[in-house]
């Protein structure tokens, strides 16, 4: 095998991984993506507010992203948790996307210390 065919392997075989690597990125993307990330004091707020009264916290986080997309998304969240708060789910739902609003504006915060 010459040369030029090993560093051509070599070359195909990064490209592949660099595509897998993009692939892995973008789902993960995919997968928070429709969660905001908040200011410091208010995603505290949201995740009090969305346990005691069903997507009133997912109404306020919707209302301070930027991202319309987002804020598209949350409210019609919002509205699906208070309809569905009767049946326990939409309590349910509201409670644990509090507090995964929490914890992603927590973490952000975290990297943001950290790389300063």
């Amino acid at each position: 095998m010459s040369r030029s065919n090993e560093s051509t392997q070599h070359i195909d075989i990064v490209q592949s991984m660099t595509r897998e690597m993009r692939k892995k990125k973008s789902t993960s993307e995919k997968k928070e993506g429709k969660v905001p990330r908040l200011q410091s004091p208010i995603h505290i707020i949201c995740m009090i507010m969305n346990i005691l009264l069903s997507g009133t916290g997912t109404l306020i986080a919707a209302f301070c992203t930027k991202s319309t997309h987002k804020r598209k998304w949350n409210v019609l969240f919002a509205l699906l948790q208070f309809l569905l708060a009767p049946f326990i789910v939409g309590w349910v739902w509201s409670a644990v996307y509090g507090v995964i609003i929490f914890n992603r504006t927590r973490s952000s915060v975290a990297n943001a210390n950290k790389s300063s």
